[in-house]
């Protein structure tokens, strides 16, 4: 069974194994001896956004006046909205264990762990609060990860520290261009109790006393793209306010916009080990210098 964990803001997040799953004998845990607690590792978890390189989106004067620190997004009209906070509460993390003889000896043990938040994640900096960073669990090979949004509400102990995101799932904000003017404001709040799980699809390993990162990467570039933001205001689904800004609270105007976006954000998502990573990241950003030498040479 499963014991809920208390977690406060300034607490040290504390992983307990929920159910001691075995008889003495051998086990598919790396580096297990099949009796008692597994040996254990240490994970540092971000959740993070990440949309391609702004250079190969948009018009070269627009790309200077962006930063590293923005997430760049175009709606179906090929409108860019520059993303510069992205805030998203994560109620729980589930993680399970793919291991027959671990989990099946005494089947009344589910070999599932819990963190249990909520947890307040800054996908621009893939930091959280509190804290998911040196998490401790099992030396093992998982094969199921699960996060569960949720809205933040008036019971949670962050709930007055962070007054921009009560009652709310996702919040981002930013800037876009319309009308002539380049830096209207926009900002959208979602509501948004999902489950968002990578199952069977990634090898997740740790070794004991192993410390290595696993980043949940929400892919940013697709969130807009069946959406028509710059149509809706055209034809007046959307509404600016008195100050020529956008913002959106749960829309359901513009053919249901929060149920696609929800959506779209939900599907992004991918989880993967730090080297893993770090390879691709590599092996993109020399596809991003090639495209750029060749555009240069171009002009």
């Amino acid at each position: 069974m499963i014991k809920n964990l208390t977690l406060g803001l300034l607490a040290t997040l504390v992983l307990f194994l929920f159910g001691q799953c075995g008889d003495a004998g051998e086990t598919n845990l790396a580096g297990g001896t099949g009796m008692g607690n597994p040996p254990t590792g240490n994970v540092n978890i971000s959740i993070v956004a990440s949309s391609p390189t702004p250079a190969l989106l948009k018009p070269a004067a627009l790309v200077k006046s962006t930063q590293s620190d923005s997430l760049v997004v175009r709606d179906a009209n090929g409108t860019d909205f520059i993303i510069k906070s992205i805030s998203v509460i994560i109620r729980k993390l589930f993680f399970q264990i793919e291991s027959e003889d671990y989990c099946e000896q005494e089947p009344e043990h589910d070999c599932e762990y819990l963190l249990e938040g909520p947890f307040i994640n800054d996908l621009l900096s893939g930091s959280s609060v509190p804290s998911l960073k040196g998490v401790s669990l099992p030396a093992a090979l998982f094969h199921e990860v699960e996060l569960n949004f949720d809205s933040l509400e008036t019971e949670d102990s962050l709930y007055a520290s962070f007054p921009a995101l009560q009652g709310n799932s996702i919040l981002m904000k930013g800037y876009f261009s319309y009308k002539g003017k380049i830096d209207r404001a926009f900002s959208i709040h979602l509501t948004v109790v999902e489950e968002l799980e990578f199952e069977g699809k990634e090898n997740l390993i740790i070794q004991p006393d192993s410390s290595l990162s696993w980043k949940v990467d929400l892919n940013a570039g697709n969130w807009f793209q069946n959406i028509e933001i710059t149509n809706c205001l055209d034809n007046g689904e959307l509404m600016l306010d008195s100050n020529g800004n956008l913002l959106l609270n749960n829309p359901k105007e513009c053919n249901e916009l929060n149920t696609r976006l929800k959506t779209n954000i939900l599907n992004s998502g991918s989880i993967k080990e730090s080297e893993e990573e770090e390879e691709e990241e590599e092996e993109e950003k020399k596809e991003e210098e090639e495209t750029l030498e060749l555009e240069t040479s171009e002009h």
